[in-house]
């Protein structure tokens, strides 16, 4: 690849932003019904036996989770693709980006998740 063609398709990284801005909107929407489940958990959780009142707790470390999982895309993302190179580096291309820790943290939050879901259903058979 030409200098020149990186160049132009590295410009497209400002299409990004919209993107992450629309992840950002979607995680205070989530954020507000994650509120509102922890309001009915604890209006309900005197009433509810244990077994639900574990449900219902799996159901909201899965919502962390998740929305940890948000922002971890939104942040290394925005880090990764978008912010510019400090003065006197070249800017990286898609070879020389270290996605490792990325991928670790990304499987290890998908684990979890997955996890989290596997004994909640477990608990409510």
């Amino acid at each position: 690849m030409t200098i020149l063609t990186f160049r132009i398709l590295r410009a497209f990284r400002w299409v990004l932003p919209v993107f992450y801005a629309g992840l950002g909107i979607g995680l205070v929407i989530y954020a507000a019904a994650y509120l509102a489940k922890l309001a009915s958990f604890a209006l309900h959780a005197l009433s509810n036996d244990p077994l639900e009142n574990a449900l219902a707790l799996l159901n909201l470390i899965d919502g962390a989770l998740i929305a940890g999982l948000i922002l971890l895309v939104m942040t290394s993302g925005f880090a990764i693709f978008v912010d510019k190179p400090p003065a006197g580096e070249p800017a990286a291309g898609p070879a020389t980006v270290g996605f490792a820790a990325l991928k670790t943290k990304f499987a290890a939050t998908l684990a979890a998740i997955g996890a989290v879901n596997l004994l909640e259903y477990a608990l409510d058979a």
